[in-house]
């Protein structure tokens, strides 16, 4: 049985100033936090539930674990930052519903787009949303949401140009933790380039869907062919993707040999 652990790098990063270069995807360093946190005390060993509800097999909906994380019926440990893909930014249905749920009654203040690839897998866009829970209000506790777009015309790579700390240096200077109200934005009118830029809530309302998916930067790469790499440096990145994400997934195969034959070694025990 798989668990899906959120990585914090980018929350270590902002609250402590390390970066964290832990494997994305990691599973056994999923299950060791699993434990070290207590989430088994109440959703059991294998999260089949317990005292807190159940976890697997059968997940609940995605969108309902970030409603059951942000404000829990229950009183559960907190956190002020998760990581999605895009389409939970932009999605109809029960995705616009969350999103004005949490624009209303979270203080949802800062999104983070990330480089293509970085947590989840080559080709998926991640990104990540901080907020703080709040208590009942008949008023939206978002007034204002700032974004910093960390992906038009950034380019990484698993291996030879791999994220470090120094990418995010601007992103945390900007974001200022504990001091939120002095938060300067990096765009304006004169200054197209700027990453950095806040948008209201009454802006947000009046997108489409309620939708987080938000840019503005101009995408070199779509406009202006000449600046593409040679082919065989496109080719080289590819095959070095291919690599890693290879050694993932064997990384998975040995951890699922190991737990068979633990199961197994359990049942001879048992016989």
């Amino acid at each position: 049985m798989q668990f899906a652990f959120v990585p914090m790098i980018l929350v270590c990063a902002i609250a402590t100033g390390a970066f964290a270069a832990d494997k994305p995807n990691d599973v056994a360093r999923g299950k060791q936090l699993y434990t070290a946190t207590g989430c088994d005390q109440c959703h059991g060993t294998h999260g089949q539930g317990g005292a807190g509800p159940r976890l697997a097999p059968g997940p609940i909906p995605y969108e309902g674990v970030i409603m059951q994380l942000r404000k829990p019926r229950v009183r559960m440990p907190l956190y002020s930052a998760v990581v999605m893909p895009d389409n939970v930014l932009f999605e109809g249905g029960a995705g616009e519903t969350v999103r004005r749920k949490l624009l209303a009654e979270c203080e949802v203040h800062t999104l983070l787009r990330l480089p293509t690839g970085i947590f989840y897998a080559q080709g998926v866009k991640a990104n990540v949303l901080f907020f703080d829970r709040k208590p009942g209000s008949d008023k939206p506790w978002t007034k204002k949401v700032w974004v910093y777009d960390l992906r038009t015309n950034r380019h990484f790579t698993l291996k030879e140009r791999r994220l470090t700390r120094s990418d995010l240096d601007e992103f945390v200077g900007c974001y200022r933790p504990g001091d939120r109200h002095k938060r300067k934005a990096t765009w304006s009118e004169t200054n197209s380039g700027g990453r950095w830029r806040s948008f209201t809530h009454e802006e947000l309302l009046q997108r489409d869907k309620v939708s987080l998916d938000i840019f503005w930067l101009r995408d070199e790469s779509l406009e202006d062919s000449a600046n593409l790499p040679d082919p065989h440096i496109i080719a080289e990145e590819i095959a070095e993707d291919l690599r890693a994400s290879l050694e993932q997934i064997e990384g998975i195969l040995a951890d699922l040999r190991h737990r068979v034959a633990s199961n197994a070694r359990t049942d001879d025990h048992r016989g």
